[in-house]
């Protein structure tokens, strides 16, 4: 079993014209083949979801803020994580996708690793090339973001083409509990061709 080690550091700018510094702050061993995400509570404490070495689903390890000391490490059972947020009383929560059906779920998870509830989002990957998923965990929001794959803009300056006309992106907000609460529709390259966002 291979043993990751992961370093916190902190980052001291010296001053605007020098480059941050950084400094070891604490080192803890982690046996895991995967860390996807990783986030922390309001008093500073610190979660892992990462996949262990030789296991097809994900946990989540949290560690105390004083002397990393490990608090506690729960299954999440799920295969594909796309967002990871841990909200201010220490209540993880994991955005997972089914990869058969295309469909996203959001499960969440008490301050003690129990199981809470997974809300399904009315939302199915389609035929867009590219999209992107972030959770909000002060206001309880997930975003889900699909759009045409777009080149880098210097790319696209430098002759690459940009996507199909026609084509634009868009932007699904969502609550906790699932429900759609708005859809915002990027300008796309139907007003500019190769548009950065």
């Amino acid at each position: 079993m291979k043993k990751l080690i992961l370093i916190v550091l902190a980052a001291a700018a010296v001053s605007s014209a020098e480059a941050g510094s950084f400094i070891q702050q604490a080192s803890f061993p982690l046996d895991l083949a995967t860390i996807q995400a990783i986030d922390r509570d309001a008093v500073g404490n610190l979660y892992v979801l990462g996949q262990p070495n030789g296991s097809a689903t994900y946990t989540v390890t949290s560690f105390q803020t004083q002397g990393l000391q490990p608090l506690l490490s729960f299954e999440t059972g799920s295969t594909k994580p796309f967002a990871f947020a841990v909200e201010g009383n220490g209540s993880p929560d994991v955005l997972v996708m089914d990869p058969n059906t295309g469909v996203f779920s959001l499960k969440r998870f008490g301050n003690t690793g129990a199981f809470l509830g997974q809300t399904t989002l009315p939302y199915v990957i389609t035929r867009y090339y590219a999209y992107s998923t972030t959770l909000d965990k002060v206001n309880k929001r997930v975003y889900i973001s699909k759009y045409w794959r777009i080149q880098p803009c210097l790319d696209l300056l430098g002759g690459c083409s940009g996507p199909p006309a026609g084509t634009q992106g868009f932007v699904y907000q969502y609550d906790f509990q699932g429900n759609l609460l708005r859809t915002i529709t990027l300008p796309g390259n139907t007003s500019s061709n190769g548009s950065c966002y």
